[in-house]
């Protein structure tokens, strides 16, 4: 809950209250909630795996590698199952790398939709399996724009503006707590319009002169155009959200456990800290 490593909280205790408690056994007793916890676990993975509907995203932390002498980066992968705008379930699975097959392993006989970033591992995953169905995200498609923009781009207010009224329509759903199929119908009248602009106003962008290809406009353009299919799909399923931020929500607490205990112990302790 603090985000706070052993040694500091084996200091607290000794220096605060004179209770000395080793910070082996602090970390003995992680493994005893983790095994405890472990079924609960699994009855949530096994939930999420269900649902097929499901967010995923993945994120670096720094474990101890002995062998090398340093710290190696594992990733906690992540899976969320949204409730229709509401943050639902979320389960952490860790893993020594980023390579796609972790997702065998975090996506056992799953099928259904999937939304994620533009990470490549996704869709080399998808590829092989039947039954996927890739969503990308408008926030990551916005953040290109805004960079963009926040540089001096100032063509890339226009595509920043159209997409901003994509999330007033979402605000809205969102408000008035609609369903799935509600959704689906409300997008496809109001969100298909502004889709259709935004559109035509990428393809204008691209052929005007002063966009060059390799600038962070063109980068932006080329990014959102080349996930086109994979954008529009939230508007035909109501069940798919605008974007991946609740689970990237989900995802902050490990951000701020970085910072305080910088890596974790070994590369066997991480799945007692994804399960926890």
């Amino acid at each position: 809950c603090h985000h706070r490593p052993h040694y500091r909280t084996e200091d607290i205790l000794l220096r605060r209250h004179g209770v000395r408690v080793p910070r082996h056994t602090l970390c003995h007793s992680d493994k005893v909630a983790a095994d405890t916890l472990e079924p609960l676990y699994k009855l949530i993975h096994q939930g999420l795996l269900q649902t097929g509907n499901l967010q995923a995203d993945e994120t670096p932390v720094r474990y101890l590698d002995p062998g090398k002498g340093k710290t190696s980066t594992g990733y906690f992968w992540v899976i969320h199952g949204p409730r229709c705008g509401i943050k639902g379930d979320i389960l952490y699975q860790w893993h020594p790398s980023r390579k796609a097959v972790c997702l065998d392993e975090l996506l056992p006989d799953y099928q259904g939709n999937l939304q994620t970033d533009a990470y490549a591992g996704y869709a080399a995953w998808a590829d092989r399996r039947e039954g996927i169905d890739l969503a990308s995200c408008w926030a990551h498609a916005r953040r290109e724009f805004h960079e963009a923009l926040k540089i001096g781009q100032r063509l890339a207010a226009g595509p920043v503006a159209i997409i901003a009224k994509l999330y007033q329509i979402e605000t809205a759903l969102r408000e008035s707590r609609a369903t799935a199929g509600c959704r689906a119908e409300l997008r496809r009248q109001q969100s298909t319009p502004v889709l259709e602009i935004l559109k035509g106003e990428l393809l204008a962008l691209r052929q005007r002169p002063e966009v060059l290809p390799k600038s962070r406009l063109g980068r932006a353009i080329d990014y959102t155009l080349s996930l086109w299919d994979r954008l529009l799909l939230f508007v035909e399923r109501g069940e798919i959200e605008i974007d991946n931020n609740l689970t990237e929500n989900g995802i902050r607490p490990t951000a701020v456990g970085k910072k305080n205990w910088l890596f974790i112990g070994s590369e066997t302790t991480g799945q007692r800290a994804a399960i926890i």
